[in-house]
């Protein structure tokens, strides 16, 4: 008789000898609620929601998600920058999804940029309250005293104050509206050198992926989805599946309401392996349904074909038919690109336990919010009932935005009334993604009879982002057009930019950088071309091309 033993990840890699030795320290397999609740307290002082302090220290409330490029360790820095505390001695924890925090979608490279003023507005505003706390303790002006390392310092008489013996009178003051920042000169710890926050738990095992999660009494999830877009199920073992030692259950499940999810057969059992197992026993057949004919070769050509044509003028400047018209020579080329998958290290993951209206997600994910509200979406509950715990992410690239497996999870869990993790394997990643668009681009360029570049008409054509969600739109969005097609930086006195539109029955989505990934690598490369048929040097040629700093102003007709 076989024995199935439940064992992480990281003990598997250590018991294998297939690990070093500091990453088996301080093995943590699971995950509990959020430090975000039962942070409140009578003495605490929490002047905004993202810092909080009481007698045992400074807390901050990460609210962007850690997907391995030190977001966590930047937003740190910026508060405590502000706050005049040192980095080591805050404790930082994640912040739920929730509205209060903002976006909290981590994408598009916006973590810095967006949480620049409001965590050292945050930051700030806690100085200045604690400073006049201490100021109104000593009797004194506020303009001698200030803050250095966690103390209010009073300059003259060298008196100092921990912030924890501040919080209690500090939470009584009204929160200044706009507090004073610091200026870049006197900036000590943005812009120096850091270790990452998350390094030591990481290196250590003490860091907690989506994989990692393990709640009490958890079920193991695989599903075996449909391989077309809006395909259904012909027929199944379910039989055969339940005979697999370990098979709880099968389930079948179908679309959610916004589509993120297809048909679906999930085999839920005790433990992951019995799920795998009691998946590949389905043998599964397919009807592949009304989005069955799409393939690459044919569809690369359904491209090529649209962009010869003419497009949705997006962005003109000039004649451009005057200069093909008087054109000396005339230079195209057509560039295409394939979908692509993200294949991040860690697979989707998500383990979702539904207790009648109320459900807790423990997920590695860069939409918290929105993972809330699919998931309150499909069990027909108020999003505030729903808790997304995010959990480090083991890369993301843009996959991680789209919450499909979070939706899967809390089917199921509703169904079976137990906690889920779906975990996806490698192979269900590639097969099961939201890949990045399959592209073309057509570029015509004219050169006039001083060798001068004197034209240039792009058409770009590829299934919009949108549509997964929209299928009557088809044509691609202002931003996506925007992203490396339409901010042509070039001086070329006549330009043409044109969009053709198509449908796709491939789901597509976000890819790090997304359309810049093939509009700016068309561009620059045909730029090399008009260089070469120039007898320019192609650096040079592109430097005098792109001619001084200047705002481009331009607006697409959407």
């Amino acid at each position: 008789m076989s024995t199935v033993h439940l064992i992480s990840r990281r003990d598997f890699l250590r018991a294998t000898g297939l690990s070093g030795s500091a990453l088996v320290l301080g093995v943590n397999t699971s995950w509990g609620h959020s430090l975000v609740h039962g942070l409140a307290g009578a003495t605490e002082f929490q002047p905004n929601v993202f810092v909080s302090i009481d007698e045992t220290g400074v807390r901050f409330v990460v609210a962007r998600m850690e997907l391995g490029q030190g977001g966590r360790t930047a937003c740190l820095m910026m508060l405590a920058e502000e706050l005049e505390v040192n980095i080591e001695d805050v404790e930082f924890v994640q912040g739920v999804a929730d509205p209060k925090y903002g976006n909290q979608h981590t994408a598009g490279s916006t973590t810095v940029r967006t949480q620049w003023l409001p965590l050292r507005t945050a930051g700030a505003a806690a100085r200045e309250m604690l400073v006049t706390a201490a100021a109104d303790t000593w009797g004194v002006p506020e303009t001698e005293c200030h803050c250095e390392g966690g103390f209010v310092i009073h300059r003259s008489s060298d008196r100092s104050l921990a912030y924890g013996e501040l919080a209690t009178k500090a939470s009584t003051l009204p929160v200044p509206g706009s507090p004073n920042l610091k200026s870049r000169d006197e900036f000590d710890i943005i812009g120096k050198p850091r270790r990452m926050v998350d390094v030591p738990d990481i290196t250590t095992g003490k860091a907690v992926f989506g994989y990692d999660v393990d709640v009490p009494g958890m079920l193991y999830a695989s599903l075996e989805r449909s391989p077309r877009v809006r395909g259904s199920i012909k027929s199944y073992d379910a039989d055969a599946a339940r005979a697999v030692a370990g098979v709880v259950d099968v389930v079948e499940l179908e679309p959610n309401a916004t589509g993120l999810t297809n048909n679906s057969i999930a085999v839920v059992a005790e433990n992951s392996w019995a799920a795998m197992q009691g998946r590949r026993a389905l043998n599964a057949e397919w009807d592949p349904g009304p989005l069955a004919s799409e393939n690459s070769d044919e569809y690369a050509s359904r491209l090529e074909e649209i962009a010869s044509q003419e497009g949705r003028v997006i962005r003109q400047e000039g004649d451009f038919d005057a200069a093909l018209a008087a054109a000396d020579r005339v230079i195209e080329s057509t560039y295409t690109g394939p979908y692509i998958v993200h294949a991040p290290m860690e697979p989707p993951c998500a383990t979702v336990h539904v207790e009648g209206d109320r459900c807790q997600v423990w997920t590695s994910v860069q939409a918290p919010q929105w993972a809330r509200r699919e998931v309150a979406g499909v069990l027909g509950i108020p999003a505030a009932n729903v808790t997304v715990n995010p959990t480090l992410v083991g890369g993301a690239f843009g996959r991680k935005s789209k919450p499909d497996y979070c939706v899967e999870a809390a089917a199921l869990s509703k169904k079976l009334g137990r906690p889920v993790k779906v975990a996806f394997t490698r192979e269900d990643d590639i097969r099961h993604g939201f890949y990045r668009a399959q592209n073309c681009q057509k570029l015509t360029g004219t050169i006039d009879a001083d060798g001068q570049v004197s034209g240039w008409r792009g058409r770009t054509v590829f299934p919009t982002i949108g549509w997964d969600f929209n299928p009557n739109r088809l044509g691609p969005t202002p931003n996506e057009t925007g992203q490396g097609f339409t901010n042509l930086p070039y001086r070329i006195p006549n330009l043409r930019l044109e969009a053709g539109s198509i449908a796709s029955s491939v789901r597509v989505g976000w890819l790090r950088s997304v359309c810049n990934t093939y509009h700016s690598f068309a561009s620059n490369c045909f730029m090399d071309e008009l260089a070469h048929a120039t007898g320019r040097d192609p650096v040079e040629f592109h430097l005098e091309m792109l001619g001084d700093p200047r705002i481009l102003e331009f607006s697409d007709e959407d």
